[in-house]
């Protein structure tokens, strides 16, 4: 997760961010929205609330 914060910064202007389960993160996501980039990042198994994205994109990458 220390890395993330390096590779948030290089996406800016990407409309979508495909990242696999280990990004998956709060504060990477409110980032990434912040910028006006859709986080594609589905949500670790923990989750108590699961968590919505592109699951076709996802399986596209």
């Amino acid at each position: 997760m220390k890395g993330a914060d390096l590779l948030t910064g290089e996406t800016i202007g990407m409309k979508r961010v495909v990242a696999d389960r280990g990004y998956d993160a709060n504060r990477i996501r409110a980032a990434l929205r912040k910028q006006g980039t859709i986080p594609v990042i589905p949500g670790r198994r923990n989750r108590t609330r699961p968590i919505q994205y592109d699951e076709r994109r996802y399986k596209d990458r």
